[in-house]
């Protein structure tokens, strides 16, 4: 009887072992937001990868953005993947990624442009948004629109 109870608690902590864990969330709004809503799920199980992306949607002249932290399956990382809409009526889209397994919660901060640019800085989408995201926003809704 000890012999499989001993078993058991060591199955138990050899499979939360293999476990990642990672923050999740999701905002409209900023990171700021995403990050004060992020929960730790302890269930990312390999192929999954914890996951950051921000999307930039264009539709009818409206951005919109989603700040996303998960697990998600490693087929997301790459950010042609990460552009792919199902959404209706969208002029275009733009997406950054990062996507890491190495630790625990390493999907903390934010997507590496926007630490690049506001680096101890608070963000939202009210702030100045990187000018490469607005130039790549608007060329690839002149090259939807043509």
């Amino acid at each position: 009887m000890k012999s499989v109870l001993l078993l058991l608690i060591i199955t138990s902590f050899a499979s939360d072992s293999l476990c990642l864990r990672c923050y999740q969330c999701f905002s409209n709004l900023s990171w700021k937001d995403c990050n004060e809503h992020a929960i730790e799920t302890n269930e990312c199980k390999p192929p999954n990868v914890c996951y950051m992306a921000h999307r930039i949607f264009q539709r009818k002249g409206q951005q919109q953005h989603h700040f996303i932290k998960a697990c998600y399956n490693s087929e997301w990382c790459p950010q042609q993947k990460c552009r792919q809409t199902e959404q209706t009526n969208v002029d275009g889209s733009w997406c950054e990624t990062k996507c890491c397994k190495e630790k625990d919660l390493c999907n903390t901060g934010m997507t590496p442009s926007w630490e690049m640019a506001y680096v101890g800085k608070e963000t939202s989408i009210n702030q100045n948004v990187p000018p490469k995201v607005f130039f790549l926003i608007s060329v690839l809704s002149v090259m939807l629109t043509a």
